[in-house]
């Protein structure tokens, strides 16, 4: 099994640009960017098209600038129906309520060569839903799910574009995966380290679900 050499974030929004800048500057990961077409989106693609694909996330506080940086990704799909290509990872950085219908979107070839799914915020329950839904065409993939974002990210200038603004950064993120003993989340152990963020493994991505600070306000 590989570990984020081919990375797939789903979603366009800013928590995406974060966590590709990420992946990319610590991993050395392929990343790729996928979004459904809206009118949002299509500022969102056509900025980074201009840019060439280029990412920057800038900090507000000098203290977390260990976040903070620039990449350029590999590739942009526009288009959940346009993903192809050999990902050995795919971030769910999206809404919870949207979890079945972009992977449905997905050609299921894509799907079946992941071998690893991880959920950035997910909701109480979601990672059964997701490995419910995963059961027929990947059964063995690890799922992993964290309790939530680990920062407070926002568009530059408040416009999509292929630029954000962190603002925040937790000082603790739970994590669960649905390995015992995963390689996967040791390696987020140790990027996390390198962010200056405590990353606190659970038994299971449900556990790590029900830490989700949004369950208790």
């Amino acid at each position: 099994m590989t570990e984020f050499n081919n990375v797939l974030l789903l979603g366009t929004g800013p928590t995406a640009i974060q966590l590709a800048v990420n992946f990319k500057n610590y991993f050395n990961s392929q990343v790729a960017i996928a979004g459904r077409e809206s009118l949002r989106s299509k500022v969102f693609f056509e900025t980074v098209v201009q840019h060439q694909l280029a990412l920057k996330v800038d900090v507000q506080n000098k203290q977390h600038q260990s976040v903070a940086g620039e990449c350029t990704i590999d590739a942009l799909f526009k288009g959940y129906h346009l993903v192809s290509g050999n990902w050995d990872t795919i971030v769910l950085s999206i809404t919870t309520d949207s979890y079945f219908s972009v992977l449905a979107q997905i050609d299921t070839t894509v799907l079946k060569r992941a071998s690893c799914f991880i959920l950035i915020s997910p909701t109480f329950g979601s990672s059964h839903l997701i490995t419910n839904f995963l059961k027929n065409l990947s059964p063995q993939a690890e799922i992993i799910s964290f309790s939530t974002y680990y920062g407070d990210t926002r568009w530059l200038d408040g416009i999509p574009s292929n630029e954000v603004l962190t603002t925040g950064v937790k000082k603790t993120v739970y994590i669960g995966s649905t390995y015992a003993n995963s390689v996967s989340v040791a390696k987020l152990s140790k990027l996390f380290r390198h962010l200056g963020i405590q990353l606190t493994k659970l038994a299971s991505p449900l556990e790590a679900g029900t830490k989700n600070i949004s369950w208790y306000v």
